[in-house]
């Protein structure tokens, strides 16, 4: 067996090639944290999607969920879309299984002085906080492996012109190594959909199926010829509205579409000042 490629790496690496990117992470963190302590999430969700969420959450086998809702309805300031996504990211977490997770509406606000980010580019920022978290989870022990994990390909990260298939071969890596169940929440999905751009629509899907799906691939760090033991990933999508390319999945049979019945909440208003919008009005359903 060819050892010439093996190489030895080492989490905190990792994480200090990363230390440019992972203020975001922190600052979502803590926006997640700070509505768990605000407000009572178990009446503030409905009872089906959170009968759903709870089977989702510890589910033998790879189960990717898609908890829709209406762009009507009473408007509070904190949605019921991050209210769920919240609430599928505390029970994991009260559940100790590693998550991993990402909320559009938590994002940092984006001042007048400043260029609103491209589609493209939130949908980078959301894989590169992913890689820090899946990287956080990653055991203490070094890696021994000819799969190339250097702090060269982390540093790519923080190059403005990185591509999403670069960022996404990363993960795919780094999820080799990961724990064997992982559960991935997104919320506000809606928020980077662009339908009108091929492009990025492709690239959307792409990276929704990476965080939803793990295929076991051939690793180093184990005998010749076996096979690394297969990563369960569990999904969890959230939006207000429609979302062309998890319809899509809805219809290629690659996640259950759960709709929010169309009542008006009874959520009390919570104020986050940075995620403050208006609900457009584009149709019930």
């Amino acid at each position: 067996m060819d050892l010439s490629n093996y190489n030895w790496y080492y989490r905190e690496e990792m994480l200090q090639a990363l230390g440019l990117i992972q203020t975001g992470y922190y600052h979502q963190h803590s926006s997640v944290m700070d509505i768990d302590s605000s407000v009572s999430l178990e009446t503030m969700i409905q009872s089906h999607i959170k009968t759903r969420i709870n089977m989702w959450i510890q589910s033998p086998l790879e189960d990717t969920i898609w908890i829709r809702g209406s762009r009507h309805g009473v408007w509070t300031p904190t949605s019921q879309n991050t209210l769920e996504a919240a609430y599928a990211k505390v029970i994991s977490d009260k559940a100790e299984i590693p998550n991993v997770f990402y909320f559009y509406s938590l994002r940092y606000p984006v001042y007048h002085y400043q260029p609103e980010p491209s589609k493209g580019e939130m949908l980078l920022d959301m894989v590169k906080s992913i890689i820090v978290q899946l990287v956080m989870l990653l055991s203490e022990q070094p890696i021994y492996t000819d799969i190339d994990l250097s702090t060269e390909r982390f540093l790519r990260l923080t190059d403005p012109g990185v591509s999403i298939s670069t960022a996404l071969s990363l993960l795919r890596d780094i999820r080799v190594f990961g724990p064997p169940y992982l559960n991935c929440i997104v919320e506000g999905l809606e928020k980077v959909e662009s339908p009108t751009d091929t492009r990025h629509t492709q690239n959307l899907l792409r990276t929704l199926l990476e965080l939803s799906k793990h295929e076991p691939a051939l690793a180093s760090n184990v005998q010749f010829e076996d096979y690394v033991v297969a990563k369960i990933n569990r999904a969890c999508f959230t939006s207000t509205g429609s979302v062309g390319v998890l319809d899509n999945m809805v219809n290629a049979g690659r996640v259950e579409k759960v709709v929010r019945t169309p009542y008006l909440s009874t959520a009390r208003a919570y104020v986050l000042p940075t995620t403050y919008s208006l609900p457009e009005d584009d149709g019930f359903y």
